[in-house]
Protein backbone atom coordinates (compact mmCIF):
# COMPACT_ATOMS: atom_id res chain seq x y z
CA UNK A 1 0.00 0.00 0.00
CA UNK A 2 0.90 3.76 -0.84
CA UNK A 3 2.74 4.84 2.58
CA UNK A 4 3.68 8.62 1.38
CA UNK A 5 1.70 10.38 3.78
CA UNK A 6 2.17 11.31 7.58
CA UNK A 7 1.53 8.41 10.14
CA UNK A 8 -1.62 9.05 11.96
CA UNK A 9 0.23 8.18 15.40
CA UNK A 10 3.09 9.94 15.25
CA UNK A 11 1.92 13.46 13.28
CA UNK A 12 0.55 16.22 15.08
CA UNK A 13 -1.27 19.35 12.74
CA UNK A 14 1.68 21.71 11.87
CA UNK A 15 4.15 19.42 12.85
CA UNK A 16 7.21 18.60 10.47
CA UNK A 17 7.94 15.39 9.74
CA UNK A 18 11.06 13.55 7.69
CA UNK A 19 10.45 10.72 5.19
CA UNK A 20 12.52 8.06 3.55
CA UNK A 21 12.93 8.70 0.04
CA UNK A 22 9.82 6.63 -0.70
CA UNK A 23 7.83 9.15 1.32
CA UNK A 24 7.46 6.80 4.30
CA UNK A 25 7.52 8.18 7.47
CA UNK A 26 10.13 6.28 9.46
CA UNK A 27 8.24 4.38 12.45
CA UNK A 28 5.06 4.81 10.91
CA UNK A 29 3.07 1.32 11.55
CA UNK A 30 1.92 -1.15 8.81
CA UNK A 31 -1.68 -0.48 10.21
CA UNK A 32 -1.67 3.49 9.67
CA UNK A 33 -0.06 2.87 6.55
CA UNK A 34 -3.27 0.68 5.63
CA UNK A 35 -5.44 3.01 6.56
CA UNK A 36 -4.27 5.90 5.13
CA UNK A 37 -3.79 4.15 1.89
CA UNK A 38 -7.76 3.33 1.75
CA UNK A 39 -8.61 6.45 1.96
CA UNK A 40 -6.72 7.60 -0.36
CA UNK A 41 -7.05 4.97 -2.74
CA UNK A 42 -10.85 5.80 -2.21
CA UNK A 43 -10.31 9.28 -2.92
CA UNK A 44 -8.17 8.25 -6.16
CA UNK A 45 -11.41 5.63 -6.94
CA UNK A 46 -13.26 9.20 -7.28
CA UNK A 47 -10.90 11.23 -9.27
CA UNK A 48 -11.14 8.51 -11.79
CA UNK A 49 -14.99 8.64 -12.04
CA UNK A 50 -14.77 12.30 -12.47
CA UNK A 51 -11.96 12.66 -14.93
CA UNK A 52 -13.45 9.91 -17.21
CA UNK A 53 -10.92 7.23 -16.42
CA UNK A 54 -12.49 4.02 -18.07
CA UNK A 55 -14.22 0.97 -16.02
CA UNK A 56 -12.53 -2.26 -15.43
CA UNK A 57 -14.43 -5.19 -17.53
CA UNK A 58 -15.43 -8.32 -15.80
CA UNK A 59 -13.18 -10.86 -16.75
CA UNK A 60 -15.10 -14.26 -14.85
CA UNK A 61 -12.50 -16.76 -13.32
CA UNK A 62 -13.15 -20.97 -14.62
CA UNK A 63 -13.11 -21.91 -10.94
CA UNK A 64 -12.37 -19.45 -7.33
CA UNK A 65 -9.27 -21.50 -6.97
CA UNK A 66 -8.15 -19.98 -10.02
CA UNK A 67 -8.23 -16.39 -8.48
CA UNK A 68 -4.61 -17.28 -6.89
CA UNK A 69 -2.35 -18.12 -10.09
CA UNK A 70 -4.28 -15.06 -11.77
CA UNK A 71 -3.67 -12.45 -8.78
CA UNK A 72 0.48 -13.89 -8.50
CA UNK A 73 0.68 -12.97 -12.15
CA UNK A 74 -1.34 -9.69 -12.24
CA UNK A 75 0.70 -8.30 -9.13
CA UNK A 76 4.05 -9.34 -10.64
CA UNK A 77 3.21 -7.51 -14.15
CA UNK A 78 1.88 -4.42 -12.46
CA UNK A 79 -1.88 -5.18 -13.81
CA UNK A 80 -4.38 -3.35 -11.76
CA UNK A 81 -6.79 -3.96 -14.46
CA UNK A 82 -6.58 -7.82 -14.49
CA UNK A 83 -6.82 -7.83 -10.58
CA UNK A 84 -9.83 -5.59 -10.85
CA UNK A 85 -11.23 -7.52 -13.45
CA UNK A 86 -11.77 -10.57 -11.12
CA UNK A 87 -13.91 -8.39 -9.27
CA UNK A 88 -18.00 -7.42 -9.64
CA UNK A 89 -19.12 -4.38 -10.29
CA UNK A 90 -20.59 -3.75 -6.75
CA UNK A 91 -18.11 -5.44 -4.91
CA UNK A 92 -16.69 -4.76 -1.57
CA UNK A 93 -12.92 -4.99 -0.42
CA UNK A 94 -12.56 -4.62 3.58
CA UNK A 95 -8.94 -3.59 4.81
CA UNK A 96 -8.19 -2.92 8.66
CA UNK A 97 -8.87 0.10 10.30
CA UNK A 98 -10.64 1.48 6.77
CA UNK A 99 -14.32 2.00 5.55
CA UNK A 100 -15.06 -0.52 2.65
CA UNK A 101 -13.98 0.58 -0.71
CA UNK A 102 -16.71 -0.41 -3.11
CA UNK A 103 -17.34 -0.99 -6.23
CA UNK A 104 -14.76 -2.49 -9.00
CA UNK A 105 -13.42 0.58 -9.87
CA UNK A 106 -12.38 1.99 -6.47
CA UNK A 107 -10.52 -1.49 -6.06
CA UNK A 108 -8.65 -1.12 -9.00
CA UNK A 109 -7.48 2.51 -7.69
CA UNK A 110 -6.43 1.02 -4.64
CA UNK A 111 -4.02 -1.75 -6.70
CA UNK A 112 -2.78 1.18 -9.36
CA UNK A 113 -1.70 2.99 -5.97
CA UNK A 114 0.07 -0.13 -4.56
CA UNK A 115 1.64 -0.74 -8.08
CA UNK A 116 3.11 2.75 -8.34
CA UNK A 117 5.00 1.92 -5.49
CA UNK A 118 7.48 -0.42 -7.30
CA UNK A 119 8.15 -3.99 -7.94
CA UNK A 120 5.27 -5.98 -6.34
CA UNK A 121 5.30 -9.64 -5.21
CA UNK A 122 2.88 -11.85 -3.42
CA UNK A 123 2.33 -14.93 -2.45
CA UNK A 124 -0.69 -17.31 -1.13
CA UNK A 125 -0.18 -19.98 0.97
CA UNK A 126 -2.77 -22.08 3.01
CA UNK A 127 -5.41 -21.34 0.30
CA UNK A 128 -9.14 -23.58 0.57
CA UNK A 129 -12.21 -23.17 -1.07
CA UNK A 130 -15.71 -24.22 -0.17
CA UNK A 131 -17.93 -23.88 -3.35
CA UNK A 132 -21.80 -24.47 -3.60
CA UNK A 133 -23.84 -23.73 -6.32
CA UNK A 134 -22.99 -20.31 -7.18
CA UNK A 135 -21.50 -19.10 -3.99
CA UNK A 136 -18.13 -20.09 -3.04
CA UNK A 137 -15.84 -18.88 -0.02
CA UNK A 138 -11.59 -19.01 0.08
CA UNK A 139 -9.67 -18.61 2.81
CA UNK A 140 -5.40 -17.36 1.62
CA UNK A 141 -2.59 -16.63 3.68
CA UNK A 142 -0.83 -14.41 1.45
CA UNK A 143 3.05 -12.56 1.85
CA UNK A 144 3.33 -9.26 -0.28
CA UNK A 145 6.78 -7.40 -0.77
CA UNK A 146 7.05 -4.40 -2.07
CA UNK A 147 10.19 -2.99 -3.90
CA UNK A 148 10.07 0.39 -3.48
CA UNK A 149 12.20 3.46 -5.12
CA UNK A 150 15.79 4.12 -3.35
CA UNK A 151 16.06 0.45 -2.33
CA UNK A 152 13.54 -0.04 0.42
CA UNK A 153 11.16 -2.60 0.79
CA UNK A 154 8.24 -3.21 2.68
CA UNK A 155 6.83 -6.56 3.16
CA UNK A 156 3.06 -7.38 4.44
CA UNK A 157 1.88 -10.91 5.59
CA UNK A 158 -1.87 -10.97 5.92
CA UNK A 159 -4.82 -13.54 5.38
CA UNK A 160 -8.37 -12.62 3.73
CA UNK A 161 -11.65 -14.13 3.47
CA UNK A 162 -12.63 -14.22 -0.23
CA UNK A 163 -16.43 -14.45 -1.23
CA UNK A 164 -17.03 -15.44 -4.79
CA UNK A 165 -20.95 -15.16 -6.93
CA UNK A 166 -20.82 -17.60 -10.10
CA UNK A 167 -21.96 -14.69 -13.08
CA UNK A 168 -22.71 -15.90 -16.30
CA UNK A 169 -19.28 -14.99 -17.56
CA UNK A 170 -17.67 -16.55 -14.80
CA UNK A 171 -16.66 -16.33 -10.59
CA UNK A 172 -16.17 -12.83 -9.65
CA UNK A 173 -15.42 -11.78 -6.66
CA UNK A 174 -18.29 -9.98 -4.55
CA UNK A 175 -16.11 -9.39 -1.39
CA UNK A 176 -12.53 -9.92 -0.08
CA UNK A 177 -11.67 -8.92 3.82
CA UNK A 178 -8.19 -8.82 4.97
CA UNK A 179 -6.49 -8.65 7.51
CA UNK A 180 -3.23 -7.74 7.58
CA UNK A 181 -0.10 -8.75 10.34
CA UNK A 182 3.22 -7.62 10.67
CA UNK A 183 5.88 -9.10 8.55
CA UNK A 184 8.20 -11.86 9.98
Amino acid sequence: MRADIVSEENNMPGSAVSVNPDGIVPGTSVAARLRRAARAAALAALAGVFSGAGPATAEGLATPADAVQRFVAATAAGDADAIAAMYDPKALFIAPGSAPIAGRDAIRAVFQRNFSLGRNRIVFTKVQTETGGDRAATYWEWSAQIDGQGGTQTRLNGRSLVYFKRQDDGWLISADMMHVSRAK
